[in-house]
C-alpha cells in the first residue's frame, strides 16, 4: 500500500479516507421550570408574622438563586386553622395550573 496525499493505491484500486466530523453538539437549550413557593403560620401573633416574613424572604431568594428556575410567587396563609380546604393560598396554585389557566 503506498501513500498518495488523500489517496490510498493497494493493489491498483485508489480509495479516498473517511472523514468523520466530531464537532460537538450543543444540547437544545432547557424550558425553565416555573417555580412557586407556599408558607403558612397557624397564629397571628406578631412573633408568628415575623416567621411568616422569614418563610417568604427565604423561599423567594432560594427560588432566585437557582438559574433553571423563574419565580412565579409565593403563597401564603396565615392565622388559618390546620384543614387544607380552609386555606385560600395553599388551593390557589392548584387552580391555576388547571388546563387553559396561567398564571
Amino acid at each position: 500500500m503506498q501513500f498518495r496525499g488523500n489517496i490510498y493505491a493497494t493493489k491498483g484500486v485508489k480509495t479516498m479516507k473517511n472523514v468523520y466530523d466530531i464537532t460537538p453538539q450543543q444540547a437544545p437549550p432547557q424550558k425553565k421550570k416555573r417555580v412557586a413557593a407556599y408558607a403558612r403560620v397557624s397564629s397571628g401573633k406578631d412573633a408568628m408574622l415575623h416567621s411568616l416574613k422569614a418563610q417568604i424572604d427565604y423561599y423567594q431568594e432560594y427560588i432566585n438563586c437557582n438559574p433553571e428556575w423563574t419565580f412565579t410567587g409565593i403563597y401564603a396563609d396565615e392565622a388559618k386553622n390546620g384543614t387544607k380546604d380552609s386555606r385560600e393560598q395553599f388551593q390557589l396554585p392548584w387552580r391555576i395550573a388547571e388546563p387553559g389557566k396561567s398564571i
